[in-house]
């Protein structure tokens, strides 16, 4: 074949009759570059009897078909009715480009017309085209891949915006404004119609460079506006920005009363709103400027800022009044907190406390005489959830689930989006809601919306907008492990998060109902039961940067001091660790660590689990207990259990079952989701409400892999009624992002007030005051003011930067970042992250996974890798060369050194191990990653750095 050997012909054609199918296929490609006709039969029987076994041996024969067939021959084939002789016949058209490819649309296997739909469109084949358009509407075929018929539909829909005419722009609203296919793809249908006239040059669903059809003419809008129209009354989510702007691009634009209400429903993605926004705002709308001021307090991130920049221009002075208390947090702040817990053990080791039962025969109970009703036109309860007559009793009975798969006590709703209400019967000042699940698996997850309601009548439950409810909090647990008792607490942060009669749940659709097991609420200025809430941080700076602030000394109810645990399961403190007989006097006293590695100040315990107690000489109530490690690698890490005990004597702290012994567990802290090293910090709160009290707290240190033991520096345990330190509230994301906008908006702002506040915010940072999550906004807004005073504090900044120090340009970027951004950028930037390396498996081998990184490296380790990735090389990811003794040299893959060796692999060659003592010179291993530096600009890398510090 290669040869283009004619005479071989037949004998050709009598090896495809050959036993190996090696040699049949070897035969088929030799045919098809001799072009030798007569081997049309025996290919195709070739492909018959292969019967789509074989890929290699089809595509062989479909290569022979390439070069021998007639298109009339595979033409004739359309109708054959064995698949694998259509199939090989569609792919022989593919390789050709022949249009007669069209005819398979209407074949009947599924998979025929999904290839026949790719060959179509992806090539592309333009006389097929107009049959691939005149398919755009009809259903997928059944039985294909949800991911292949979401694709597919969508190369039918591009299709007929990318070439089809004047009367596909009608076709795709008509197509949008239906119901037929997934709201996803009906959003993408009428996005199309955005940019009818020029389309993107890059192919939407191929992702290649493919410039489409200009058009000249000017689409007829008139003839969209009934759909648009009927798009923007059905309110779905995907749909409706495009059709808010396509309507006000088209002519028709939405009156305000509508696009007001667009603005108000919280339950709209804020791209929506923010376009209603913006036609208000163009139109100066007065009732919208009546709302700018709750609107800088909305839920979305996004809408905050839009009405921020809306106040600005309808009141200048105002939204520098409105900037100074943004970043004040007097704007802003959430009047509710949000704790969610887990627990494999009991009810009562939920920080958040056990359900209270029988709520509905306490007279104190604000559940009295209560309700919960299941919302119609949404997902409906389960058979066996216990409704009865629209209620779902099981809620607010005496009765807790008896297992983690118990139908006969848990309610639960599937399917989808579902809604239900708790009915108060009367109105009440709300100072807690507590929701509670329980599952062995997926079903334990809470993720849903909470909204109250008071008034005469209810609004209306089902509304798409609810409108008349307000938002209270949003929950997700999903971030936690699966399975298990779960629990969500909403905490009013001041006396009372609101009066209401009603409470909605809006569960959010996420594969499967929640298991639930029991809501409580709570009234305010009753008792209330207490919370316990684990704040955990870490810090590469000041022991004072971490919330809980620095260990304090004498601070506390240290009592006799602390005593390590024997027993024959346990691990004693290191022979370093300063124990002095049973003692381990550095955790209450003396001096902290001074290094990351300080054996003279820390206490640890090695080789598997580790218990010590503390002993406050007396039952003591206890307000707070903060537990402080420190350690340049994994010993940072703290896991550990909390335990208190009374009595007269001492429970056994050495016995397998601590709670037979006496013991009561009370908290669970890991920092492991914090990463390696560092200064990491826990305090275990008592919200509204105290620790319990004890004579006796136990820290039960958990085994964990690798088997070392956590560099602990200090504990503090604070009674009830001393003065216990303010912890420092962990920034909240949407009020951060909401002053990183402000801030950046007072850089362009003319006004003499907006460079008197910034230059306020601009002189904290330079002398080392302000919120290092600011620093980035304050010196680009210094950078955007011509006034002197903000150019001599960027002089001041850039001397501060350490000469000859590479990070230091970028270490502003450490702090402030966006996870979620990040990801963005990770996966879709040109700087291409994922193609060398992956996530969960997802990207590229070039790199390592990236899967724990926050846990393997500090995040000034991370931004060092990002900045300077020669720095340090992880084996395996980089190149050497290994100059020996004898003259010769080894080069290639860097897979490690120790004292005694260095370990290359040459290419193509298994590795080598290198005495260190036969090498004269070697040349540090060179990664193949370049600086990110010069790819991202700051924000970027910013929000990188947030994404991959989240990857624990």
């Amino acid at each position: 074949g290669d040869d283009r050997y004619a005479p071989a012909g037949d004998r050709l054609v009598r090896a495809l009759r050959d036993d190996s199918a090696r040699v049949r296929g070897f035969a088929a490609i030799a045919l098809g570059r001799l072009q030798f006709h007569d081997a049309v039969p025996g290919l195709v029987r070739v492909l018959a009897e292969n019967d789509d076994v074989d890929a290699g041996l089809r595509h062989a024969s479909v290569m022979g078909l390439v070069g021998c067939a007639a298109p009339d021959e595979l033409a004739a084939l359309v109708g054959d009715r064995r698949h694998a002789v259509r199939l090989g016949a569609l792919l022989t058209m593919r390789r050709r480009g022949d249009a007669h490819i069209a005819a398979f649309l209407d074949d009947p296997a599924a998979d025929i017309w999904a290839e026949a739909v790719r060959a179509i469109y992806d090539l592309p084949i333009a006389d097929a085209m107009p049959a691939l358009i005149a398919h755009f509407g009809q259903p997928v075929p059944a039985g294909l891949p949800d991911k292949a018929a979401h694709l597919l539909a969508l190369r039918l829909i591009h299709a007929a915006a990318r070439h089809g005419d004047d009367a596909c722009a009608l076709r795709l609203a008509a197509y949008a404004a239906g119901t037929a296919g997934t709201p996803e793809l009906r959003a993408a249908a009428l996005k199309t119609l955005l940019t009818w006239n020029h389309p993107n040059s890059i192919d939407p669903v191929l992702g290649r460079y493919r410039p489409a059809l200009l058009r000249d003419k000017a689409l007829d809008t008139t003839a969209l506006k009934d759909a648009v129209l009927r798009i923007v009354a059905r309110g779905e989510n995907e749909s409706l920005g495009t059709a808010v702007i396509l309507a006000n691009q088209a002519g028709f634009p939405l009156d305000d009363r509508t696009l007001l209400g667009i603005v108000d429903n919280t339950v709209l993605p804020a791209g929506v709103r923010i376009e209603g926004l913006h036609q208000l705002v163009a139109r100066t709308n007065a009732d919208l400027r009546g709302r700018l001021d709750r609107l800088m307090r909305d839920d979305q991130a996004e809408v905050r800022n839009a009405a921020f920049d809306a106040l600005a221009s309808y009141d200048q002075p105002a939204s520098v009044m409105a900037a100074a208390q943004i970043l004040d947090g007097i704007i802003g702040a959430n009047p509710v907190t949000v704790i969610t817990e887990r627990s494999d053990g009991d009810w009562s080791e939920l920080g958040i406390h056990a359900p209270a039962l029988k709520p509905l025969t306490s007279d104190s109970s604000p559940l009295l005489g209560a309700v919960v009703r299941w919302v119609p036109g949404f997902a409906p309860p389960h058979k066996d959830a216990g409704a009865v007559d629209g209620t779902l009793p099981r809620l607010l009975d005496d009765q807790l689930p008896a297992n983690d798969d118990d139908p006969a006590h848990s309610t639960w709703l599937d399917g989808g989006e579902s809604r239900f209400v708790l009915d108060l019967q009367r109105s009440i000042e709300v100072a807690r809601i507590a929701t509670y699940s329980w599952h062995k698996a997926e079903r334990a997850a809470q993720q849903f919306v909470l909204y109250g309601a008071d008034g005469a009548t209810m609004p209306d439950p089902a509304s798409g907008t609810l409108g008349g409810w307000t938002r209270i909090a949003r929950i997700d647990t999903t971030g936690q492990q699966a399975g298990g008792k779960q629990a969500s607490c909403v905490l009013a942060n001041a006396a009372s998060m609101g009066r209401y009669r009603w409470l909605l749940w809006q569960n959010l659709a996420h594969g499967v109902g929640t298991f639930y097991a029991k809501l409580n609420v709570f009234a305010a200025g009753r008792p209330l039961p207490g919370v316990v809430r684990v704040i955990a941080a870490r810090t590469d700076g000041e022991w004072g940067e971490l919330p809980m602030g620095a260990p304090a000394d004498g601070d506390d109810a240290a009592g006799k001091g602390v005593t390590w645990v024997a027993g024959a399961k346990l691990v004693g403190p290191h022979p370093d660790a300063g124990a002095q007989g049973q003692m381990l006097p550095r955790l209450t006293g003396g001096g902290l660590p001074v290094s990351d590695d300080d054996t003279l100040h820390s206490t640890w315990l090695d080789g598997g689990e580790s218990r010590f107690v503390l002993d406050l000489l007396q039952p003591t109530a206890l307000a707070r207990i903060s537990t402080y490690s420190w350690h340049k690698a994994e010993r940072a890490g703290q896991h550990y259990a909390l335990w208190g005990a009374n009595g007269q004597q001492q429970p056994d702290a050495a016995g397998e079952d601590l709670w037979k012994s006496g013991w009561k567990r009370f908290a669970q802290v890991d920092t492991g989701w914090l990463g390696k090293g560092g200064k990491q910090g826990s305090a275990v709160v008592g919200v509204s409400g105290d620790l319990g009290t004890w004579r006796w707290v136990l820290w039960q240190n958990l085994d964990r892999k690798p088997m070392t033991g956590t560099f602990y520096a200090r504990l503090n345990v604070f009674a009830v009624g001393t003065t216990v330190p303010a912890i420092a509230s962990a920034p909240d994301r949407v009020q951060l992002q909401a002053k990183q906008h402000v801030v950046l908006g007072l850089g362009k702002d003319p006004s003499p007030a907006a460079a008197a506040l910034l230059g306020t915010w601009v002189d904290r940072l330079v002398a080392g005051e302000a919120p290092p999550t600011l620093a980035l906004e304050l010196r680009d807004a210094a950078k955007a003011r011509s006034e002197p005073p903000f150019a001599a504090a960027l002089a001041k900044l850039t001397t501060t930067l350490p000469a000859g120090d590479a990070l230091a340009p970028f270490r502003i970027a450490l702090a402030g970042g966006d996870a979620d951004r990040g990801r963005d950028v990770f996966r879709q930037h040109a700087a291409q992250c994922i193609r060398c390396h992956a996530v969960d498996g997802d990207g590229g081998n070039v790199g390592p996974e990236l899967r724990g990184v926050a846990n393997r490296l500090s995040r000034e380790r991370i931004l060092e890798s990002l900045i300077v990735p020669n720095a340090v090389v992880a084996p395996g990811f980089g190149t050497a060369s290994a100059t020996l003794t004898d003259g010769s040299s080894v080069s290639g893959v860097w897979l490690g050194q120790t004292a005694a060796e260095v370990v290359i692999r040459p290419a193509g060659a298994k590795e080598v191990h290198i005495p260190l003592a036969q090498v004269a010179k070697l040349t540090p291993p060179i990664s193949p990653m370049p600086p990110m530096g010069g790819m991202l600009n700051s924000y970027e890398l910013r929000d990188v750095l947030a994404f991959l510090n989240s990857l624990h």
